[in-house]
């Protein structure tokens, strides 16, 4: 609402008031300034109640003010009484809005949007309404006892029965049209109004409309009566026929119209000086029972239309409860009937109280007679192998017996189900507030279950027959052939994988495979390799049988897969290559030992040429030490040879020690040795070029300690010795490792000659040196051996360009954190002892 619309509705509002006011004062009885009437009580509540949401409701106090001094003032009041009359009406209609908010704050006028429609609404404006009345009486009465001098009591018993009445009379017809002026159809026009008074008048019907003329006539003609036409005789009360008629036949709003207009004839027959209250000689009196009868009449004929409509209204929810219950029982009912599921509810005597549709017919159409449980042999019941079922057995005995819940299998053959049903049945027990117990049944049809059931159970015997089919032909090979699941379990293991791996066929997992005393883990094998999608071919392995004998293996593995391509499993095939392993150990061995044997008549030479050259005589020709000097090289080379051949056969076939090895130790022992005679020529001699090399913090990793110092003492070996002319060697050794790997990255950096693109794809090839080694000493065996040990560490290891120049060699081993198993790079070398 707008501040502009406010202060019109107050000035409107207040102009009414003035009229009601005027009219008030125009019924002053006698010196005492008391009206018989006072409309503005009733005028002033439904000001307020409107203009309850107004933006400026000081305005409306304002204006109660200056119209209330103003009326009286103007109407020969005294100036002091003015006074009294202001705080009166402030007091009352302050007390009368706090109590209606109070007490009923829903209905429209207390901050609410509902109508004046219940008793107790009735009764809460009754009761604001004596409250506030009575505040105002009190502090008007007073008012006249402080100007006037003593006062009876019958002054202020006129005030408060006339305000009482006003408010009661008036306020009611405000409240009821108020509300449905701001509910009509098209709200705020005139002509929204009259067109929704044209509809009402329309709806009533011609009888409706000659019973309200009826209603209209018999009220004028009683009114005449009582007041026009009999003096002197209590017949006024007559009215109150014609109140309780209207009451019970016309709309609240109606009634208190009517009850208005009575109050009306009444008060104004009675200022003419006719009717049965003017024959009343004392003036306050008159007014009192006046205005007692206008309100008796408001209150009654209020009070039956209001219960009438609280009636009418709990009949119309009373109805649409019925009807949404029928809806809810309708829709619960058609729920139930269209299960494929017998549902029925049954009570302890037996009596069946809910059944459907379904029930019956999985019963093959058989109801109990008179909706009462019969026995057991009626319905044809009989246990699942075909004998009878006793009654004490059926669900729902065992239900009213007193369990909770009742599940079971029954055959149901009778004449309408010749070829029988099988059918479960589930009971559960219900007890209600009374105590009485009732079993709720609920049967499915499980026949078509059972005959799917038998067809699978054919078909697996069918499979099973093909698999023992398959299973002979396997068995018939002398391959080794596995097969697994999705997870690894094994699904079919043949006659010869059984007897070389009995324990991965009785365990049913696939085993653990070792080669040279080292493990090889689940996630290794073939199979479960095949499993991540790879295709093993060839790959050498080891087993170690239950009697202790090993066999040397070729495996291969593949993926198997549906029709759709859908992994399914994994099959591993292997061949038995023990006698030729064998062959090639023994080749080996003869390798090793005729290396090892080298090695004395090596060390025989070499010091019979350091005795040759200590016994030679100081004028010895310079020829012969250069002859003894060149059989002293010969003799290191073949040892460098010898140590080298012997240290690639221990990196290849050596059985691993897997430990933690904290390379931070073992590299700095491998730079103190190899630089110790760096240190010693300083000390001892000319300044020499020593090396510079910055390491950084290394972690421990999960290897053999021995190989893995063998690895770094040729890596830094090689970086030392492959240095340019003329300037020492600079050498970067640091590792990291990335979030959730389990291998740690090891980078040694060099500053040296590099390896020309050409050598690199051949640098860890055995027997390989790189073209521009120069005259520098070595075998070709250093990166080879590099390259076997970090193959057994499950590692890798590559040399690229060191940016700036020089070599850097990338290198992987498993973290300390990571437990580390043979693969397939260990049971490929492996199987070659």
């Amino acid at each position: 609402m707008t501040v502009g619309r406010s202060l019109t509705r107050t000035a409107l509002f207040a102009l009414w008031y003035a009229l009601a006011a005027v009219a008030g004062r125009m019924t002053v009885m006698d010196g005492t300034n008391l009206s018989m009437v006072w409309p503005a009580a009733g005028v002033l509540v439904l000001w307020f109640c409107a203009q309850r949401r107004a933006r400026v409701r000081w305005a409306d106090a304002a204006a109660l003010v200056a119209v209330t001094v103003m009326v009286n003032l103007a109407t020969g009041a005294d100036g002091r009484l003015v006074v009294v009359f202001v705080a009166a009406n402030l007091a009352q209609i302050t007390v009368f809005m706090w109590l209606f908010r109070l007490w009923q704050p829903t209905l429209w006028g207390a901050g609410g949007q509902q109508v004046l429609s219940r008793l107790r609404d009735l009764w809460v404006l009754l009761g604001a309404a004596l409250a506030s009345t009575s505040a105002g009486t009190a502090i008007g009465v007073t008012g006249l006892w402080l100007i006037n001098g003593p006062v009876g009591w019958q002054p202020g018993a006129v005030w408060l029965a006339r305000n009482t009445t006003a408010v009661l009379l008036i306020g009611a017809v405000g409240l009821r049209v108020g509300y449905a002026w701001h509910t009509r159809p098209s709200a705020g026009t005139w002509s929204g109004a009259v067109r929704w008074a044209r509809a009402a008048w329309q709806d009533a019907g011609r009888w409706r409309v000659a019973e309200y003329t009826a209603m209209l006539a018999c009220s004028a003609a009683a009114c005449g009566f009582a007041f026009a036409v009999v003096h002197g005789l209590p017949v006024a009360f007559a009215l109150i026929a014609v109140t309780v008629w209207v009451a019970l036949r016309t709309p609240t709003t109606f009634v208190v119209c009517h009850d208005l207009v009575v109050g009306a004839a009444a008060v104004l027959f009675t200022l003419s000086g006719t009717g049965s209250f003017a024959a009343i000689g004392d003036h306050a009196s008159r007014a009192l029972v006046v205005q007692v009868f206008a309100g008796m009449v408001a209150v009654i004929g209020l009070a039956l239309a209001l219960g009438r409509d609280e009636r009418r209204t709990l009949m119309t929810q009373l109805a649409a409860e019925k009807e949404e219950a029928a809806l809810r029982a309708a829709t619960n009912r058609a729920i139930i009937d269209s299960m494929a599921d017998g549902l029925a509810v049954i009570d302890a005597d037996g009596r069946v109280l809910v059944r459907n549709a379904a029930a019956v017919r999985l019963l093959g159409g058989r109801t109990s007679p008179g909706d009462q449980v019969t026995d057991a042999s009626y319905y044809g019941l009989f246990h699942p192998d075909g004998s009878p079922m006793a009654n004490h057995e059926t669900a729902y005995a065992r239900i009213i017996a007193g369990e909770e819940h009742a599940v079971g299998e029954m055959l149901v053959r009778n004449p309408e189900v010749p070829d029988g049903r099988i059918v479960t049945v589930t009971g559960t027990r219900l007890t209600d507030d009374h105590g009485a117990v009732r079993a709720v049944m609920l049967v499915r049809d499980v026949t078509v279950e059972r005959r799917h059931r038998d067809q699978l159970r054919r078909a697996r015997d069918a499979l099973q027959q093909q698999q023992a089919y398959l299973t002979q032909v396997l068995d018939a090979i002398d391959v080794t052939v596995i097969t697994c699941d999705t997870v690894g379990a094994i699904v079919h293991a043949n006659r010869s994988a059984r007897q070389d791996l009995p324990d991965a066929a009785t365990a049913g997992q696939v085993g653990t495979a070792l080669t040279g005393g080292t493990a090889m883990t689940a996630e290794d094998t073939p199979l479960m390799r095949a499993l991540r999608g790879e295709h093993v071919d060839a790959m050498a392995a080891e087993i170690r049988l239950p009697d202790g004998s090993t066999r040397a293996l070729l495996v291969h593995a593949r993926p198997l897969t549906d029709a759709t391509g859908a992994l399914i499993g994994a099959v591993t095939a292997a061949h038995d290559v023990t006698a030729l392993r064998e062959r090639e150990a023994d080749l080996l061995a003869f390798a090793g030992v005729a290396a090892h044997d080298l090695s004395a008549p090596l060390a025989s030479v070499a010091g019979y040429a350091e005795i040759l050259e200590d016994e030679l005589p100081a004028d010895t020709d310079p020829n012969v030490y250069e002859v003894l000097e060149r059989i002293s090289g010969g003799v290191d080379r073949m040892r460098r040879l010898i140590d080298d051949l012997l240290a690639y056969a221990t990196a290849r076939d050596a059985a691993l020690k897997l430990q933690a090895v904290d390379l931070a130790v073992i590299v700095a022992e491998v730079i103190a040795e190899r630089t110790a005679h760096l240190r010693a020529t300083t000390r001892d001699g000319p300044p020499v070029l020593f090396p510079d090399i910055y390491t950084g913090p290394l972690p421990a990793v999960h290897a053999d300690p021995a190989m893995i110092r063998q690895l770094f003492d040729n890596l830094i070996g090689n970086a030392l010795k492959y240095t340019l002319p003329g300037q020492p060697a600079r050498i970067d050794i640091s590792a990291h490792r990335r979030a959730g790997d389990t291998h740690h990255r090891i980078v040694i950096a060099d500053r040296g000659i590099g390896i020309p693109d050409a050598e690199k794809p051949h640098v860890f090839t055995s027997f390989r040196r790189a073209g521009n080694h120069g005259n520098r000493p070595g075998t070709g065996l250093g990166l080879a051996i590099c390259q076997r040990i970090v193959d057994r560490h499950h590692g890798t290891i590559a040399a690229g360009d060191n940016p700036g120049g020089g070599t850097r060699i990338h290198i992987t081993l498993p973290a300390a954190d990571q437990p580390h198993t043979a693969t397939a790079s260990d049971l490929s070398d492996a199987g070659r002892h």
